[in-house]
């Protein structure tokens, strides 16, 4: 153990623990079970799975991350070392948008060994629910809060092929909604509330009906929004659209300037304006291009 400046103890080399095991409540009764402590960012919201899951010599424990580090709030090496513990949570799943991964990076820098017992992820359970594309899509998290770092990852998006998921709070919904839509267009969006809970919501809409919903409705609890890729074919419309302004010799030319030989640029050229390559030979000879 290592003490920091404000005297909360933090994670080092110093000492080996068996195993951490990142758990959800009630769906990892071994893993509780076997465990002398457990982990937690908020006791109050784990209380009744440490009191009644877990062994009754178990202790809760508070973790604080924050920057890149993560803290335990009490405890000494002896009771750490040689002993399970187990990084738990009260809804979703440890370690995703959720400071438990610097916890868990620590144990691999440690050679403490890590396994993994998930709950209900929030983010699958609203892609499944979504009704758009799941067979390819990239997760998100919460956007950066750092404006330059934030308007980087949304222009980034802009061209995402794949189904896009996002973990936004209620305070900040209206916020992000009308980001999306100004970058992203007027996108397919599923609004999934509180899920797996007892006010469980899915809204399938646009960014665009999305926004007026929220203009007269409070945004309550947490919220997953999914939203679909861009069509690949608008990509390849406005790249054929961004060629047809240049002339055929010009395109060319693009192409030779790179290095290529005559027969792959024409090939190149006819792909990319969904022609032959018939049809760019013989408007190049007409030209006296070729």
């Amino acid at each position: 153990m290592t003490r920091s400046v404000d005297g909360t103890e933090s994670i080092s080399s110093s000492y080996k623990c068996q195993r951490l095991c990142t758990a959800a409540p009630k769906r990892a009764v071994i893993c509780a079970v076997e465990a002398c402590l457990a982990v937690c960012f908020a006791i109050s919201h784990n209380f009744f799975a440490i009191q009644h899951i877990f062994a009754a010599d178990a202790t809760g424990c508070n973790a604080r991350g924050r920057a890149g580090q993560v803290a335990f709030g009490h405890g000494d090496a002896h009771w750490l070392a040689g002993k399970n513990v187990a990084l738990i949570t009260d809804a979703g799943t440890p370690a995703i948008s959720d400071p438990g991964e610097v916890l868990v990076k620590k144990c691999h820098e440690s050679g403490i060994k890590v396994t993994s017992l998930p709950g209900a992820s929030a983010c699958i359970t609203a892609l499944t629910l979504s009704g758009l594309s799941t067979r390819r899509f990239c997760f998100e998290g919460f956007l950066p809060s750092d404006r330059k770092e934030r308007d980087q990852i949304l222009a980034e998006l802009q061209n995402e092929l794949r189904t896009i998921v996002i973990y936004e709070a209620p305070h900040h919904l209206r916020k992000t909604l009308k980001e999306l839509s100004d970058t992203l267009g007027n996108r397919k969006i599923t609004l999934c509330r509180e899920l797996t809970k007892k006010y469980e919501t899915v809204t399938p809409t646009d960014l665009g009906s999305a926004l007026e919903i929220y203009e007269n409705e409070e945004p309550r609890g947490e919220y997953v929004l999914v939203i679909e890729g861009k069509d690949r074919k608008e990509i390849e419309a406005r790249e054929r659209k961004s060629w047809e302004s240049m002339t055929l010799q010009q395109h060319m030319e693009y192409y030779e300037k790179d290095g290529l030989e005559k027969k792959e640029a024409m090939k190149k050229v006819a792909s990319d304006r969904g022609i032959s390559k018939r049809d760019v030979y013989n408007e190049l000879l007409k030209n006296d291009s070729v």
